[in-house]
C-alpha cells in the first residue's frame, strides 16, 4: 500500500490556492475523491442548488512548493499527475490546468504536450518522512515560461 503524504499543512497550502483561483477565475471549487487523481474539478452555478446542473469548467491539480518560481529552469511533477490531467482533458473535452504556489507567487499552467520526460525525484530522504517508495519516478519537466502568473 502507497503512503499519503499529504498533511495538514499541504491541505491548508492546497486551500489558499483554491481560493484564489475562485476569486480570480469567477468559480468554484469542489475537492474531489482520491481516485479521480486530480485534486479540484471547477463549476459555475447554474442554478441556485448546491450541485445539480452546475457545468463543470476546468480540472485543477494543486501544489505548493518552498521555491522562487525560476529557481529552476522547468517544473518537475510527477508523469503520472500530467497523464492524469490530459486524460480528463481528452476524455470529458473540458480543460485542466496545474496551480503551483512559489514564494513569489501562484502559476497556472493549462495541461498541454510542452512538456520533457525523465527520470526524476527526491534522491535525498525527506526530513520527516525518510525515503518513500515513490519518491523517484518518471516525471515531467514543464517549461517555467509556460507558466502564467495567477497572482
Amino acid at each position: 500500500m502507497v503512503r499519503v503524504l499529504e498533511t495538514e499543512e499541504t491541505r491548508s497550502a492546497e486551500e489558499v490556492v483554491a481560493d484564489q483561483i475562485q476569486t480570480r477565475w469567477g468559480v468554484k471549487l469542489q475537492r474531489m475523491p482520491r481516485m479521480y487523481k486530480l485534486d479540484y474539478a471547477a463549476y459555475e452555478r447554474a442554478d441556485g442548488s448546491a450541485f445539480n446542473g452546475n457545468k463543470i469548467t476546468g480540472w485543477w491539480e494543486i501544489k505548493s512548493r518552498t521555491i522562487n518560481h525560476d529557481r529552476y529552469p522547468t517544473y518537475m511533477i510527477s508523469l503520472a499527475k500530467v497523464e492524469a490531467g490530459l486524460e480528463r482533458a481528452s476524455n470529458t473535452g473540458i480543460p485542466a490546468y496545474l496551480a503551483v504556489k512559489f514564494t513569489d507567487g501562484t502559476y497556472v499552467w493549462k495541461f498541454d504536450y510542452t512538456f520533457e520526460v525523465s527520470f526524476g525525484g527526491r534522491w535525498v530522504p525527506r526530513q520527516n518522512l525518510g525515503t518513500h517508495e515513490n519518491d523517484r519516478e518518471p516525471v515531467a519537466l514543464i517549461p517555467n515560461n509556460q507558466f502564467v502568473k495567477l497572482c
